[in-house]
């Protein structure tokens, strides 16, 4: 099958998934995590909230997200690390999230697709505010 094909599985135990649900190589699977460390690009000109509520979109899924601190800014001239309580528009930080549902996550270097997600806000307009990589 190839996209935009639709399919269905049958598995050989009872198991109950759903649309979205990811099924991965026992030899290999992913960290399910409700904590994740990651570096955010934000996007939004309105600043960083550490502890407002945002929708972690990860894969197919999509859960409530917390930003519970923000560990330092990227100087992009330097290169070195910044300490600083929020993130503005355009500035890269290595943050540290909490997640309503656990989700698989693998590191963004090891496979880009389980490794980054966007962070949408939750408020009426439900715009993108953030492009995130899993550490």
């Amino acid at each position: 099958a190839f996209s935009p094909m639709s399919i269905s599985l049958t598995l050989a135990d009872e198991i109950d998934i759903s649309r979205g649900d990811m099924i991965v190589s026992a030899k290999n699977p992913p960290q399910v995590a409700k904590e994740i460390t990651a570096k955010l690009c934000w996007m939004s000109e309105t600043e960083l909230q550490p502890g407002k509520k945002y929708i972690l979109k990860h894969c197919t899924k999509m859960t409530k997200a917390v930003v519970t601190k923000v560990k330092f800014i990227v100087d992009i001239d330097s290169l070195g690390e910044q300490e600083t309580g929020s993130l503005k528009l355009n500035e890269i930080a290595e943050v540290e999230l909490k997640v309503l549902n656990p989700i698989p996550v693998d590191s963004y270097r090891q496979n880009r697709t389980t490794g980054s997600f966007i962070l949408i806000d939750s408020d009426e307009a439900h715009n993108t505010v953030a492009a995130g990589m899993v550490v």
